[in-house]
């Protein structure tokens, strides 16, 4: 990212949504292991880039990050995820070392005490700074990454619960021990489920919050997804029910807030909006991490998606 120049800029802010992709290597944000493996990085360069980039709302950004490099232990990678964590990826893929034959590492090796599968890809399974029982819980924080983080089906979620932990990595670190502990790891459950289980790592966790929870992610369940079925977690609409029936009839006859589909049928247009009632203030929930009691009613419009994150566009009412 730091070698991106202005010209190559302007011609990528003006691409098409979703056309560009970037796949930026930080490796690491600690400079020993960067003079390690020989490589010159001006972290303030892709600091200000990634903002920059990030700008144009038109280009996925995926940074790399990777664990078991020489003179990085635990808690120094740890201060590495959160920092480019900060830089807020779409993605922030959490690689780990492969000793290549014929590699820097393969030669040097024994120097930095690196212990690694020698059957390819040849990944590191230890090293004099990072031991073998951290690197399986590294491993299992990049799962959840992957799975909470990479998906971008838990964004407003996550922003919110990140007000009540010091970091973003001692997040990840404690979710990776709840789940670990709940024999979590190593199935592949459907989306429900895996939205039911970060709701109990937090409702376990922050009780008090629960409610506010639900709502959350029930917001981000519904940007995502036009579903046919309401997931368990979602708030009962029954209280509003008559309100949110006239709330599609109106709607219908004027096109005040869709007028793009003005002239379809009610049942037309009830396919590509969904509107739901919320009892909390949602986004100064993600914003501040205060769950403020109010009245929201949202809706989402299927036929309107981000073309980058495909997610729906979002009128609150």
């Amino acid at each position: 990212a730091d070698l991106l120049d202005e010209d190559l800029l302007a011609v990528l802010s003006v691409m098409r949504p979703g056309l560009i992709q970037l796949e930026i290597g930080v490796q690491t944000t600690c400079e020993e292991p960067l003079a390690a493996i020989g490589r010159k990085t001006d972290l303030d360069g892709i600091r200000k880039m990634v903002r920059r980039v990030s700008s144009f709302r038109n280009i996925h950004q995926h940074l790399d990050l990777i664990a078991g490099l020489p003179m990085e232990g635990y808690e120094r990678f740890a201060r590495s995820f959160d920092d480019v964590y900060a830089m807020k990826p779409d993605q922030l893929q959490l690689g780990f070392l492969k000793v290549l034959r014929g590699s820097a590492m393969r030669e040097q090796g024994a120097r930095y005490g690196l212990v690694y599968d020698d059957r390819p890809p040849y990944e590191t399974l230890s090293t004099r700074w990072l031991s073998y029982g951290e690197m399986l819980r590294l491993k299992q924080i990049e799962e959840l990454v992957e799975t909470y983080h990479n998906s971008g089906q838990f964004t407003l979620t996550l922003r919110a619960m990140g007000h009540r932990f010091t970091s973003p990595f001692a997040m990840f670190e404690e979710m990776a021990e709840y789940f670990e502990a709940h024999g979590f790891f190593g199935l592949n459950p459907d989306r429900e489920a895996r939205y039911g289980r970060i709701l109990s790592f937090f409702g376990e966790k922050y009780p008090e919050y629960k409610e506010a929870d639900r709502q959350l992610l029930t917001w981000d369940f519904y940007l995502r997804e036009n579903a046919k079925k309401r997931p368990g977690f979602a708030l009962d609409q029954l209280p509003w029910k008559e309100k949110i029936s006239a709330f599609y009839a109106e709607e219908n006859k004027t096109g005040r807030y869709f007028p793009h589909y003005r002239g379809l049928s009610c049942r037309q247009l009830i396919h590509n909006v969904h509107l739901e009632v919320y009892t909390r203030d949602i986004l100064s929930l993600a914003e501040e991490g205060a769950a403020k009691e109010r009245l929201t009613c949202v809706c989402y419009d299927y036929g309107m998606r981000d073309p980058l994150s495909y997610n729906s566009s979002v009128t609150i009412l």
